[in-house]
């Protein structure tokens, strides 16, 4: 009889601890890169980001405990895709942004300086 439960895995349901340690293997990832994606965040940008640093980590926490609830439930197959591309996305928000916020930086410098070289030469060409 113990044989026939071990080959009929599928059918018997986990234990407590499997299932502690599916929720630690999926859903911790996820919510570790939410919470590394909301502090690089407040280090990068201003400190009225501070509610979408928060938005981030609670998102990713929010899809920690739906992961919960699926390994529960003994759903794991249909989570793990979602949570990596969750983690991947998390974590590539401020990188992505901070390139952005670069981008319009060097755009702004180089418009202000250009403003800046057309006002000295017509300041030029009246004076002398």
């Amino acid at each position: 009889m113990d044989h026939q439960a071990k080959t009929h895995d599928k059918h018997s349901s986990p234990s407590t601890g499997d299932r502690i340690a599916t929720f630690l293997m999926f859903a911790m990832p996820t919510a570790a890169s939410g919470a590394i994606a909301g502090v690089i965040w407040v280090f990068c940008h201003h400190t009225t980001s501070l509610p979408i640093a928060l938005a981030f980590t609670a998102g990713a926490f929010l899809v920690a405990l739906i992961c919960f609830f699926a390994t529960l439930k003994d759903q794991t197959d249909f989570i793990v895709v979602p949570m990596i591309i969750m983690a991947l996305t998390f974590m590539m928000i401020p990188v992505f942004h901070k390139a952005h916020e670069r981008r319009l930086r060097r755009l702004r410098y180089s418009s202000t300086h250009t403003v800046r070289a057309a006002a000295r030469q017509n300041l030029r060409s009246l004076v002398g």
